[in-house]
């Protein structure tokens, strides 16, 4: 059975093993959670965030095995990292580490626009500078998940 939720601390140390050519992982802090897409017990996706003062997240990776690719995982995965986001208060989130062409050409699918290509929320603008225009990309949730399913 597949089930996508917020890591358990023990998840997170497999997740650390498993991916630890392709993907460094520190003690989450405070600040930092995952979310870990499973089949049975066994990881095969999971993506990063961080929570800045209530107004902005940033999901500073999302992953799917390369075996996993193809099977709409990566948009189960965004959409429940959003959906936990959201439900933890915040409206806003970015997505960096995009200068993997095949993350930034998903999130082009879904629908989500860079940094640069948009109007920012004003009590977010001071947070976004440090973020690169040009592979960052910028979610309104609440308007993502209005707007339906974007990838096919």
């Amino acid at each position: 059975m597949i089930t996508i939720r917020k890591a358990l601390k023990e998840e997170i140390l497999l997740l650390s093993d498993i991916y630890k050519d392709v993907f460094i992982f520190e003690d989450a802090a405070d600040s930092e959670e995952y979310i870990v897409a499973l089949d049975g017990k066994i990881p095969f996706g999971f993506s990063k965030i961080k929570f800045y003062d209530g107004d902005l997240a940033e999901i500073s990776a999302i992953y799917v095995s390369p075996q996993e690719r193809g099977n709409r995982f990566g948009d189960g995965i965004l959409r429940a990292t959003l959906n936990y986001i959201e439900k933890q208060g915040y409206f806003w989130a970015v997505i960096q580490d995009t200068e993997n062409k095949d993350l930034f050409e998903f999130l082009k699918k879904e629908g989500l626009q860079l940094l640069k290509q948009l109007d920012t929320p004003q009590n977010i603008q001071e947070h976004l500078l440090k973020y690169n225009v040009e592979n960052t990309f910028f979610c309104d949730i609440p308007l993502f998940f209005n707007q339906g399913c974007k990838s096919k």
